[in-house]
């Protein structure tokens, strides 16, 4: 009886040690709310984003973002927040591999991985990221971190953001509305006394009409008659 007992507890003791190591080992393969980036937005003055054998590179002059090679194209605000507030903010969760040899396996690999870049004025690196899209789960994503091998799933899809076309970045600025306002003109202004009375305009009705209308007006004699 008594060593019925010591094998029963033998074996919940091994079943005890075997759920603590599978928690363990969970755990090790998780970080849930861990953002990819923890720097400063004031601090990244240059985005470059590689996608699709496409690259756009967009750089911060004084307050106003510009997209390199094309300054017809005027940056706009709502992808540049979407950057920040979405993309650098995205949360790396569960650990999926630490083996280089299966970057393809998660889209992460340099052929079909999306790549970003953030760098400081001085063309500095702060941070660099591959992403690739999760075929399990499309409202997701994997990561790739600096130079590191280890693969991380994110806790939202955000590759929408990262297109690597100017157009998306910026359009055209809209032309300059037409100035059509004329100088104020008072229409209830006092003419001045002293300004000649406007002389009438005769029309010969007997004259041949069926042409252009011609109007004969002798200046001279009427500004010889306001001054008499």
């Amino acid at each position: 009886m008594a060593k019925r007992a010591r094998l029963w507890l033998i074996v919940i003791l091994a079943l005890a040690a075997g759920v603590a190591y599978v928690q363990l080992s969970g755990s090790r393969h998780t970080a849930s709310g861990v953002p990819i980036f923890v720097g400063s937005r004031d601090d990244v003055q240059q985005v470059a984003i590689e996608r699709g054998g496409d690259r756009v590179e967009l750089r911060l002059d004084g307050d106003v973002w510009r997209i390199v090679g094309h300054d017809s194209l005027e940056v706009r605000v709502a992808p540049i927040d979407n950057l920040f507030d979405r993309v650098l903010k995205v949360e790396r969760t569960t650990l999926m591999t630490r083996s280089a040899d299966r970057w393809s396996v998660y889209s992460v690999d340099d052929s079909t991985g999306i790549r970003l870049s953030v760098r400081n004025a001085a063309g500095e690196e702060l941070a660099a990221f591959v992403f690739g899209q999760s075929r399990q789960d499309w409202s997701k994503n994997y990561v790739r971190i600096g130079s590191g091998k280890a693969v991380f799933l994110t806790d939202n899809n955000i590759t929408y953001y990262l297109n690597a076309t100017p157009d998306f970045w910026g359009g055209k600025p809209e032309p300059a509305a037409a100035d059509t306002t004329g100088p104020d003109i008072d229409v209830g202004a006092d003419v001045p006394s002293d300004a000649p009375p406007a002389s009438p305009v005769l029309i010969d009705a007997k004259r041949d009409t069926s042409g252009p209308l011609k109007l004969e007006l002798d200046v001279e004699a009427d500004t010889a008659k306001a001054q008499e």
